[in-house]
């Protein structure tokens, strides 16, 4: 009779792309075998576990900048759940592809948090209420970046990546990356001066 000796989370066995599980068995006798099972032939169920397990606590460190520490865990929850009506066979770099989604969904959350608000000023305030004076501080500065600029500058000098790097994870350009990367920089030092 075999049953999992671990009880932990599969190894990564160096793979930094999610594309790898380990299983470990024991027999009555006291043998154990391990054996490494490739990511493509478990169910998608299976897959999008090990997935969640392997870059779900960076996603939501990523999420948490984009979207707000109350918000992050719901972009990723929301990111994965899209990624779940795909066929994971079809993405290469699950990674990156995570990363991006993640973008995208905070993104559409921003645009969506954006009209209700704006709505809302409309409805709430009178005609004649002076607007108000925002306190200006890196947080806040970085907040009003849009939020592909926001995962740049992110990237950028918390994770140290190169635009190289940046263009991989977001699937766009090294040019485009240090394009954004330069216009954010201008708007942070005039926001910040």
């Amino acid at each position: 009779m075999l049953r999992d000796t671990t009880g932990a989370t599969p190894a990564r066995s160096g793979d930094k792309n999610g594309v790898g599980a380990g299983a470990c068995a024991s027999w009555g006798g006291g043998g154990v075998s391990c054996t490494m099972v490739p990511i493509e032939r478990l169910d998608d169920d299976t897959r999008l576990q090990q997935l969640w397990e392997r870059h779900a606590p960076e996603l939501v460190r990523f999420a948490t900048l984009l979207a707000g520490p109350h918000d992050a865990l719901d972009v990723v929850s929301i990111a994965f759940a899209r990624v779940a009506e795909r066929d994971l066979d079809e993405i290469a770099n699950a990674r990156a592809y995570l990363y991006r989604t993640v973008t995208n969904v905070a993104a559409d959350q921003r645009r969506g948090e954006g009209r209700r608000r704006a709505r809302d000023l409309v409805a709430a305030l009178p005609e004649s209420a002076p607007p108000e004076r925002d306190v200006v501080d890196l947080h806040r500065a970085i907040a009003r970046l849009d939020v592909r600029d926001r995962a740049i500058v992110y990237f950028t000098y918390w994770h140290e990546l190169t635009a190289e790097q940046i263009g991989e994870l977001l699937g766009v350009h090294a040019g485009t990356v240090r394009r954004a990367l330069a216009s954010a920089r201008l708007r942070l030092r005039k926001d910040l001066a």
